[in-house]
């Protein structure tokens, strides 16, 4: 019972506040593809091509997203949600392609990313 328990609440949709200058925006975690830092604001990359500017840093969403695996920091202007990563491409430091776009990766960061990448 408890199994079922638990495989039941992982298969929920979990959705994320994102709070913009004139409205919040309820979105599940599946449609975002990844954030990026614009300062003291995030932009946040949908499945449907629509980017919603938060108010709100990367490291808001980094600490708010610690508790789910598909989302990594992969450089210090990038989570990346790692379902929707199609290659890495290894020189000049390492790149992910996500659907139509490209995001950095830091040097620190590609052994892990490889590492959750692989399993």
């Amino acid at each position: 019972m408890q199994v079922l328990k638990a495989n039941l609440s992982t298969n929920q949709s979990k959705k994320i506040a994102l709070n913009s200058v004139s409205s919040i925006t309820f979105v599940e975690l599946d449609n975002i593809l990844f954030f990026q830092a614009d300062g003291a604001y995030t932009k946040v990359f949908l499945k449907d091509n629509k980017t919603i500017t938060t108010s709100k840093n990367l490291k808001h969403f980094e600490q708010l997203l610690e508790d789910s695996p598909e989302f990594f920091r992969c450089h210090k202007s990038y989570i990346a949600n790692l379902k929707y990563v199609s290659e890495y491409i290894k020189s000049e430091g390492g790149t992910l392609k996500i659907e139509n776009y490209s995001i950095g990766i830091s040097s620190d960061k590609s052994d892990e990313l490889l590492k959750r990448i692989m399993h």
